[in-house]
């Protein structure tokens, strides 16, 4: 290990508990509503500073780190923002060659000012590193606080809370301070996103984050906040819930996504289908689903049917599909596990939800049976999967829509993603309407986010018995 990684870790950097956090209102992603109370967020007396090597291994704890981006508006009204690539030496493996439009870093003890407030430690530890990393010529007009990121679906993410700030500049003169901070330069806000929309993977998590939420269309403009049905915000999801061994079942959930709720249930069965057999795969197992609406759950009531209709065959393939896409038949052994998804009550969304609480009972199930695993060290299943709805109402890319909304919608589109934020499933359609390329990477751009949202909250429900680390 370096002498600088020794420093390093050595390091006191500044966090708040996890739990201060969950209790001022855990969000996943980017918020600029939370960033309106991060002075009731960051109080000094519940924030205190822990060793950098401790720090990332307690997820107890959130380690606060302020990033920074430079803006500068043209005469022509468009926004511009410093970008570089990171170098070799900046930061994280993980991170060289992506392209970041802020500067950041954690706030240690070099930055506490006696009688200062949490606030205003923050936007410290932020003018430092503006201080260290860049040279900035032209005077400062603001530094402000536009938005908080989270994202517990990454092991990082749940022990690091990002502040993001905005440093307003009256000319576009500035330039990188280290040498590993390259093709340093301002570069238009619709540049950026159309980057990102073509491939996101080249940028850092948080910058894409940040640029989607701050500028969200070509036009360099928030999000218009439309009227929704419920009064959600356009990229806002429904209350999502997962509340586990809702029954005695292997794995039993109770889903809940705004007034949509389904009883997800996952049942362990010692035998394999038949085909199966014919074919001499005795060794693997196998994954299935069912899918029904009770009677009830509709406004007007609906037949009980012993056998599946069209919509509802078609619907428990796509789950029995969504499950399957991250599986490891061989890891399973010779069973079955089937995924019981009943309808308590629909206001759209009811195979989205599905998918997402037949995974969380999926979990459980296997847990269950996990001392009876061929390898009990080996999961059999590779990642986590999840699904949302996204559409064009009114002209305008939602997400989640409610019944409602669905039943106005231009286009509808169905997601299924894995937590890595690889795609398994789409199922799109205009419903009377065309949409075009820009159309389609904004609802995926939305359906990323709230398939990562959705994952957070699959692991949090799921707690310790969480197989991915």
């Amino acid at each position: 290990m370096t002498k600088e990684n020794d420093a390093k870790n050595e390091e006191r950097v500044l966090v708040i508990p996890t739990d201060a956090f969950r209790k001022f209102g855990t969000f996943q992603g980017f918020s600029d509503a939370a960033a309106t109370r991060a002075n009731a967020l960051f109080d000094a007396e519940r924030m205190t500073f822990m060793r950098r090597a401790d720090a990332e291994r307690n997820p107890e704890f959130k380690q606060i780190i302020p990033y920074v981006i430079f803006e500068f508006e043209r005469a022509d009204g468009k926004k511009d923002v410093f970008a570089y690539r990171r170098g070799a030496g900046q930061g994280e493996k993980r991170l060289v060659s992506k392209w970041s439009v802020g500067i950041g870093g954690h706030i240690n003890d070099r930055d506490l000012v006696p009688n200062e407030s949490g606030l205003e430690l923050v936007l410290a530890g932020a003018r430092r590193e503006i201080e260290e990393e860049v040279v900035v010529e032209a005077p400062i007009k603001s530094l402000e606080i536009v938005g908080l990121v989270n994202d517990d679906a990454t092991e990082v993410g749940t022990v690091h809370l990002g502040v993001v700030c905005r440093a307003t500049l009256d000319a576009p003169a500035m330039w990188a301070n280290e040498s590993d901070i390259t093709e340093a330069r301002f570069r238009t806000v619709e540049e950026l996103l159309a980057e990102i929309r073509t491939d996101h993977d080249q940028f850092e998590s948080w910058t894409t984050l940040a640029l989607e939420n701050l500028y969200r269309t070509s036009r360099s403009v928030t999000m218009p906040s439309l009227p929704r049905v419920d009064g959600r915000a356009l990229d806002e999801t429904r209350t999502i819930t997962f509340t586990r061994r809702f029954t005695k079942a292997a794995g039993s959930v109770l889903a809940k996504s705004g007034d949509t709720v389904v009883l997800c249930t996952a049942s362990v069965v010692e035998d394999v289908p038949e085909w199966m057999k014919r074919d001499g795969a005795t060794n693997k197992g196998w994954i299935t689903a069912e899918y029904r609406m009770l009677p009830s759950s509709a406004q007007t009531r609906k037949p009980r049917q012993d056998r599946p209709d069209g919509r509802a065959t078609e619907i428990q393939r796509l789950i029995g599909r969504a499950a399957r896409a991250v599986f490891e038949p061989e890891a399973l052994g010779p069973r079955t596990i089937y995924l019981d998804c009943d309808v308590l009550q629909a206001d759209g969304g009811t195979r989205t939800l599905s998918i997402s609480g037949a995974f969380v009972a999926l979990v459980d199930a296997i847990v269950s049976i996990r001392d009876r695993l061929p390898d009990p060290t080996r999961f059999p299943l590779r990642d986590a999967v999840a699904a949302i709805s996204v559409g064009i109402v009114n002209g305008e890319p939602m997400l989640d829509l409610c019944y409602r909304e669905d039943s106005a919608a231009d286009v509808d589109m169905n997601v299924v993603a894995t937590r890595s934020g690889r795609f398994v499933e789409l199922q799109g359609a205009g419903e009377g309407a065309t949409f075009d390329a820009e159309q389609l990477s904004a609802m995926l751009a939305l359906a990323r986010k709230g398939v990562a949202e959705i994952s957070a909250l699959q692991r949090a429900a799921l707690g310790d018995a969480w197989p991915f680390g």
